[in-house]
């Protein structure tokens, strides 16, 4: 098996899903959602940037705020914004994510029934750094956390694409300084300040594209999200 699956992937044997996620640590699978569901969630989507609910919470990566969406400008709309949790309220996130063939395919890389316990939804790349999910998401037993990544559209060099290690999931889960290997607040707050100095970056890489300095270094940045 390798590590890019066709639709009819259903046909593969579990022990050779899971020795290639074991392995890997990643799997690619194509084909698991029809054209007509994934029109669905970005016509909700739209619509969700029409009505700007207030129930709806919402990460602006450039303005390192969360809020809800209702306080959202239309402008905002270019920036890099994380929609939390849409599949708590809205059935076309719900079916897609609780596809059954998905769900077929994370059973067998965990060995267990998974269960779905978040969702963000970007229209934008949100160019963070590489992180470890787990160290925020942290699962009861090793291994016990899958990140699923849907293209809701073509995916081309230079769009923001996933980017990930492979078998980077074999390296010891770091311990902290109470022992645990979920992320403490000090942990949390030095990322933050590592999020600014960046976004502060990527602010200066624009100013200087706009006074027409810097456009190799500004396009050279943009190809490696």
């Amino acid at each position: 098996i390798r590590s890019s699956l066709p639709v009819h992937m259903v046909n593969v044997p579990d022990d050779d899903i899971r020795l290639t996620w074991q392995t890997e640590g990643w799997l690619h699978a194509q084909g698991l959602f029809s054209t007509r569901a994934v029109e669905e969630i970005n016509a909700l989507v739209d619509s969700l940037w029409r009505a700007k609910p207030h129930a709806v919470t919402v990460d602006d990566v450039d303005a390192g705020r969360r809020t809800d969406m209702s306080a959202l400008s239309d402008a905002a709309r270019s920036h890099r914004i994380k929609i939390s949790d849409l599949y708590l309220s809205y059935a076309p996130v719900r079916q897609i994510l609780l596809e059954p063939s998905l769900i077929q395919l994370l059973s067998s890389c965990l060995d267990d029934e998974p269960i779905l316990c978040n969702s963000l939804n970007l229209e934008r790349g949100s160019a963070q750094d590489f992180h470890v999910d787990s160290l925020f998401m942290t699962p009861l037993s090793r291994g016990g956390v899958v990140a699923c990544w849907i293209a809701l559209e073509d995916v081309r060099r230079g769009s923001g694409p996933l980017r990930l290690y492979p078998r980077s999931h074999q390296i010891e889960p770091f311990t902290f300084s109470n022992g645990e290997h979920h992320a403490v607040a000090q942990y949390h707050a030095r990322d933050r300040r590592r999020t600014s100095a960046k976004r502060q970056s990527n602010t200066d890489l624009l100013r200087a594209r706009r006074n027409g300095e810097g456009k190799q270094a500004v396009d050279a940045d943009a190809g490696e999200e």
